[in-house]
């Protein structure tokens, strides 16, 4: 599945800190395909500002990560809950449509 920086960014700030052995062996595994890399630091310009990141959305290329069930299943049990909860964003909008209604 093709990811922006952006939703990788949302990805990584909206998954679980606790959970189930099974969890967070899944999230430990699927942040590493979220981080950036120092290449992609280098190529998209990506930069701290303050407490924001910010790069050059013409440089960026999305990077297909593959998703399994288990890690599929725990990002749709978030987005429904940030749904739920009335927590969701207009970021979260393409996320939400790519895993739960999609």
């Amino acid at each position: 599945m093709d990811f922006t920086l952006k939703e990788r960014y949302l990805l990584l700030n909206a998954l679980p800190e606790q959970g189930d052995f099974r969890t967070i062996k899944t999230i430990a595994a699927l942040r590493d395909e979220l981080f950036v890399s120092e290449q992609e630091v280098i190529d998209f310009k990506i930069v701290a500002d303050g407490d924001r990141i910010i790069w050059d959305t013409t440089c960026e290329k999305p990077k297909v990560i593959d998703i399994g069930p288990i890690a599929t299943t725990i990002i749709v049990d978030t987005l429904k809950a940030m749904d739920a909860e009335k927590k969701l964003t207009i970021d979260y909008v393409p996320l939400y449509e790519k895993f739960v209604e999609g």
